[in-house]
């Protein structure tokens, strides 16, 4: 983009060339606002800010771990709800605290493993919105 000067124009020609030089820059321009409007919009998503600071909350890794443990046990739990939810009274209450212990110990024996998936799920969710802002933009 030209800086804004005054130019000694001296002819019809030389102001034609100025006049479409002027209205590229416009153009130029508009096109930017543009880009940065759409930006603003996309920032200002709801859905975007509550990903953004989940993002940058889950960078820590024991966040992360403890983000892992906890989504982990409660699916568990939610399972061994809906398997159990069936059968009442104490065999319902029995079955669920044996399976309870059980999940509990595989959980926390393959906390590596869990953690892994999740960011790998999360990584790959990430591009996926990553790639579909940049179509859009």
């Amino acid at each position: 983009m030209s800086n804004v000067l005054p130019v000694k124009i001296s002819g019809y020609t030389e102001l034609n060339l100025r006049i479409m030089h002027l209205k590229s820059d416009k153009f130029e321009q508009e096109k930017e606002i543009k880009r940065n409007v759409q930006m603003l919009g996309q920032s200002l998503n709801p859905m975007n800010v509550i990903r953004n600071s989940i993002h940058e909350f889950t960078q820590d890794n024991e966040t992360k771990t403890d983000l892992a443990m906890m989504a982990v046990k409660l699916g568990s739990n939610f399972l061994i709800h809906r398997v159990l939810k069936r059968y009442g009274g104490v065999v319902g209450f029995v079955g669920s605290v044996v399976l309870g212990k059980l999940s509990a110990s595989l959980i926390r024996n393959n906390v590596p493993n869990l953690i892994a998936g999740v960011s790998h799920f999360l990584k790959s969710r990430q591009e996926k919105d990553d790639i579909e802002e940049t179509t859009y933009i």
